[in-house]
């Protein structure tokens, strides 16, 4: 299921953070984002080679937790500071087959793992850090 291993700081379940509509939880096996009317994505690291090489390759060594974690929120938080709703969050929730835009999708993962690797070489972390500036959700 994950690939976490051991001495990583697990996350617990922590206040739902919300950036416009939508709302953010976080736990200690990944994410959930939620929108008023009723839809979620659920984010879980991914057991895979490429998914460990991309944390490795971000700054998060084997923790591929942290790397779903911040990630997941990074698509939400980030989207929201420019004004509009996360593409790649709209195409999950919607039809993601069918929805065009692949290319918008394309840049807003290459910004969410760059802002990512930014911050994890500045020591910097990203749930503590968007709790700032999140409200928090009722």
């Amino acid at each position: 299921m994950t690939s976490v291993t051991g001495g990583k700081r697990p996350r617990e379940s922590c206040n739902d953070a919300a950036f416009g509509d939508a709302v953010v939880a976080v736990h200690d096996w990944g994410t959930v984002i939620a929108w008023p009317d009723g839809t979620c994505v659920h984010g879980a690291p991914e057991d895979t080679d490429g998914y460990r090489q991309t944390a490795y390759d971000h700054g998060y060594g084997d923790d591929t937790l942290a790397l779903c974690q911040e990630h997941e929120l990074m698509h939400v938080a980030l989207c929201h500071w420019l004004g509009m709703p996360s593409p790649v969050m709209e195409a999950l929730r919607n039809a993601p087959d069918e929805m065009p835009g692949a290319e918008l999708r394309a840049l807003e993962e290459a910004a969410v793992l760059s802002v990512q690797k930014f911050a994890r070489a500045l020591g910097v972390d990203l749930i503590e850090a968007m709790a700032r500036y999140a409200r928090v959700a009722l």
